[in-house]
């Protein structure tokens, strides 16, 4: 998918994303068919613009990296 292609471009691809984003609000909520979305993709490729962009946190918070690892920590944490 589009998504995919420019979360896996690295930071690079960050830019693009975000524009991408724009214009389609609702790209956060897409998955493709196995349940993988955006969120996941970006902790793949290490992509922690992407990451810090979908959770809103701003890139100069000394918070951001850390909020980003809690919030992948309970995406990929086992549910209950």
């Amino acid at each position: 998918t589009q998504i995919w292609q420019l979360i896996s471009m690295g930071e690079g691809g960050s830019d693009s994303f975000r524009e991408f984003a724009v214009v389609r609000p609702d790209l956060m909520e897409e998955r493709s068919s196995d349940g993988r979305g955006a969120l996941f993709w970006a902790w793949e490729f290490g992509n922690t613009r992407v990451v810090r962009y979908q959770n809103g946190v701003s890139s100069s918070s000394p918070l951001s990296i850390n909020r980003a690892i809690v919030i992948i920590s309970l995406f990929l944490s086992p549910t209950v």
